[in-house]
């Protein structure tokens, strides 16, 4: 069964640029999008952890991008369900000329 959440991870696909589609669907080099569900509270364990390794509570921000393998292994702990885009998005490899 296709959940809305599954039905916005292409929504999602289909607002990002050609370069992307075409890698999706023409090249395959991309799989498809992902969008994980973490349990409430999850930003606040992560907040906490970054302050005790040093962060300035007054300047920290969630980050947009998570290499830091603590930071994974926090995250990936704390997801409740997994996403899908169901379909590929939309790509043509004629060029719009306007």
């Amino acid at each position: 069964m296709i959940s809305w959440i599954d039905v916005r991870c292409l929504a999602m696909e289909e607002c990002l640029n050609s370069v992307y589609r075409q890698s999706r669907v023409a090249d395959q080099s991309i799989g498809p999008l992902e969008i994980r569900i973490v349990k409430s509270g999850t930003f606040e364990v992560l907040m906490d952890y970054a302050i005790s390794k040093g962060a300035s509570i007054n300047q920290y921000k969630v980050p947009k991008c998570v290499s830091f393998a603590p930071f994974m292994k926090l995250l990936d702990s704390s997801v409740v369900s997994t996403h899908f885009s169901p379909a590929a998005p939309h790509w043509t490899s004629e060029r719009r000329f306007q």
